[in-house]
């Protein structure tokens, strides 16, 4: 009687005996007077469970957990391979935009050069022009006195001295135009290379903000293969806990 005492541990039920056994004269189920424990039932009533039938359960419950974690591995992976497939379609447009940039801010690098040189015309003063020109004046006029008689009278000097001065003050008003034509032209050419350099700068600009996103839709998905992995190994771990079987998943120890 020890040695079955020992393996079959539970609850004394009420008896006439210090068995816990019943009256003379009835019979049981369980001799014993006891109800079993283990992997054979609770206590109270006779649970018929075999080991080999826990060990089936156990296994059915152990193929679940291993689904459900398979499953969160899959939807980890998916999702990281979802988020390497955007990133580098952000990539490609990004790449696409810094070349449009790129080529954007260098197309009128040109400009600079050109507005230089309307200025250098411009506001040139070509004193041998002007020089040429004055004495074409003056000889025009001196021709025109010598031919009158007037040439060498107080008249004919005051007419030298006025053409001298209309030729000098419409040369001046002609110099002051053609300065403002340069300083707008180069001007206008000025701008238009600043444009485009900041045109092409604001598409590089959105290049490097994609190529960040690009970044942070890969760790996202980093993060989430990660966490799906760490639920699988969680849920494994309950499992492998609440089961508390041996190698071969049969009797509870």
């Amino acid at each position: 009687m020890a040695s079955i005492s020992q393996s079959y541990s539970g609850t004394i039920l009420p008896g006439s005996s210090t068995l816990g056994g019943t009256p003379l004269g009835t019979t049981t189920s369980n001799p014993f007077a006891f109800a079993p424990t283990g992997v054979l039932g609770g206590t109270g009533a006779f649970n018929s469970t075999t080991p080999t039938q826990q060990a089936s359960t156990n296994q059915s419950v152990l193929n679940g957990a291993l689904g459900a974690a398979g499953n969160l591995q899959s939807q980890g992976a998916g999702a990281l391979s979802a988020s390497q497939a955007g990133a580098g379609s952000l990539y490609g447009q990004a790449n696409n935009l810094s070349q449009l940039g790129n080529l954007i801010s260098g197309e009128f690098n040109g400009n600079s050069l050109m507005a230089n040189n309307a200025l250098q015309q411009g506001f040139d003063t070509n004193g041998s022009a002007q020089s040429a020109a004055l004495a074409a004046t003056q000889d025009q006029a001196s021709g025109a006195l010598n031919n009158s008689g007037l040439a060498g009278t107080p008249y004919g000097a005051s007419v030298m001295a006025g053409s001298a001065g209309n030729f000098e003050n419409n040369w001046q008003t002609q110099q002051i135009n053609r300065e403002n034509t340069a300083a707008q032209t180069a001007e206008g050419l000025q701008g238009q290379e600043l444009a485009a350099q900041g045109e092409g700068g604001n598409l590089i600009n959105a290049a490097g903000q994609l190529d960040q996103s690009a970044v942070s839709d890969i760790l996202s998905g980093y993060g989430l293969d990660q966490s799906s992995t760490q639920a699988a190994a969680s849920t494994l771990a309950q499992i492998f806990g609440s089961l508390g079987t041996s190698s071969s998943f049969g009797v509870s120890s």
